[in-house]
């Protein structure tokens, strides 16, 4: 993949033009930027099968990895909604990272923000993963799955009813406690794990996830780290710059990098002062501020990035972000 800096008062950030032909089809074009500093993204490839293209020893901590912060959370109005598009929208649009919300009700997972219902369930989340995967088997899946809001008419554990809806296609599943190269888990959905389970299964987050923080932990039983920044209380949309220091400070630290850290960057952020749209793409929002970064640094291995949508404002995020895989 190649990219080209230019400068064009007539491109429109976003945009999206066919020109020409590689040996395997339509070579796209995205421009992205603006008439200052723009620049022109141009694949052979879709964003739905950005992965296949990787080396198969790269670990999952040296890729940048496009995700979404809530990412069942379509509804309940602008304090709660993260989202407009579908589990399945977002993984055919380049995104590897789901954070998936879950209240035990009924022994059974509701999707949840909170105490809102998102008229989905987890075996609809399930059913849009497994189709992508076989659609594309070269592609991995980062979920994180969190126990959510409090339970209601149900008989087991969390951890039962999760083990119940994964017990017939364990096969797609990677669940080691470890951070895995990309040969081991092509086809498969990584969890990361944010609910209390008695046998090891997962990268383990809880009881090591700070609230409204930025925290560490070691992997037990390797030598790799999980590093997370997830601070995000943004009293006021004065505060949007306080915001995006503790990204930047996150993403300042990826630079040194050796593998051996999972870096997870949550750029989201709400309060009843700042909702979260105003906090992702009005005016000079977080994913303004990450693309205008991407435009100007030459960095890889940025870790993953949990984002309220990602597709806006300009569209032009998620393939800087898959960019600096190649």
């Amino acid at each position: 993949m190649q990219c080209q800096n230019f400068s064009d008062p007539c491109a429109k950030s976003g945009e999206n033009k066919k020109l020409g032909w590689s040996h395997d089809g339509v070579i796209a074009v995205t421009i992205v930027g603006n008439q200052n500093r723009a620049g022109i993204i141009a694949n052979n490839y879709s964003l739905a099968n950005w992965m296949s293209f990787l080396d198969d020893h790269k670990f999952l901590s040296q890729l940048t990895i496009p995700g979404t912060h809530d990412s069942g959370a379509l509804y309940g109005g602008d304090l709660v909604k993260c989202q407009n598009l579908s589990f399945s929208e977002q993984l055919d649009l380049g995104i590897r990272f789901l954070d998936v919300r879950c209240r035990h009700i009924d022994n059974s997972f509701a999707i949840h923000h909170g105490m809102v219902y998102q008229n989905q369930n987890f075996n609809g989340v399930l059913n849009a993963c497994y189709s992508f995967l076989n659609n594309h088997p070269g592609e991995t899946i980062f979920m994180c799955v969190k126990h959510e809001y409090d339970d209601k008419n149900v008989s087991r554990s969390f951890e039962e009813t999760f083990n119940d809806y994964i017990g017939n296609s364990f096969d797609k599943w990677y669940l080691k406690n470890d951070i895995p190269v990309l040969k081991d888990i092509r086809g498969k959905i990584v969890l990361l794990r944010r609910f209390n389970a008695n046998s090891p299964i997962g990268i383990q987050a809880h009881g090591n996830w700070n609230d409204n923080d930025t925290f560490s932990w070691n992997i037990q039983g390797t030598d790799k780290t999980v590093s997370v920044q997830d601070a995000y209380k943004v009293n006021t949309l004065f505060n949007i710059g306080d915001k995006w220091s503790k990204v930047k400070d996150l993403l300042d630290k990826t630079s040194q990098n050796n593998g051996k850290t999972l870096f997870i960057n949550f750029t989201s952020g709400v309060s009843a002062g700042a909702y979260p749209y105003s906090v992702a793409y009005q005016n000079n929002g977080i994913n303004r501020r990450l693309q205008q970064y991407l435009l100007e640094a030459e960095r890889k291995q940025l870790g993953v990035f949990a984002m309220d949508f990602p597709e806006r404002p300009t569209g032009s995020l998620i393939p800087l972000l898959v960019k600096t895989n190649f």
